[in-house]
Formats: structure tokens, C-alpha cells, sequence
């Protein structure tokens, strides 16, 4: 699969609901399989999407979680160096 410890900061997986290209049974799957790893994860679906966001809501909605796990996970965290795999 992937090395879950070569991760410098916590991934975060949006999925349309509807989405044709990027299948949500999949992303959960690597959601569920990222989280029993142990990592932190955030899984979030946008009900009434599918694969282009097209309502205002949604965008604000995806800018906000970006937003927040930006400043969470980025910007104030502590300085991470990879290690060799």
C-alpha cells in the first residue's frame, strides 16, 4: 500500500458523494485503513456533489476544512524531519 510513517502531516480526504472519478467506497477504504494504522485522518463527504464542486456552500464549506487543517497541521506546528524509509 503506503508507508503511513512517511506522512509529515495528517492527510485529509474530501470526496463528492457522487463522485464518479474518485470513488467514495475507495477513499473510505484508505480513510479506515490510514486510521487503523493509527494516523489522523479526517474523511469528509459533500452530500450532492459529484466530482466538479459546483455550490457555493460546498466551496466555502472545502475552503474552510483546508483552511483549518492548514493552520492546525501547517502552520503552527512543530518543525518534522522525514525519516528514511
Amino acid at each position: 500500500m503506503f508507508a503511513i510513517s512517511t506522512y509529515l502531516t495528517p492527510p485529509k480526504e474530501i470526496i463528492a458523494a457522487f463522485d464518479a472519478k474518485s470513488l467514495p467506497d475507495t477513499m473510505l477504504s484508505r480513510y479506515t485503513a490510514l486510521k487503523g494504522h493509527g494516523a489522523t485522518v479526517r474523511y469528509v463527504t459533500l452530500p450532492a456533489e459529484a466530482h466538479g464542486y459546483a455550490s457555493r456552500e460546498t466551496l466555502l464549506g472545502v475552503l474552510a476544512e483546508r483552511i483549518n487543517w492548514f493552520d492546525k497541521y501547517v502552520k503552527n506546528a512543530p518543525h518534522q524531519v522525514a525519516s528514511a524509509p
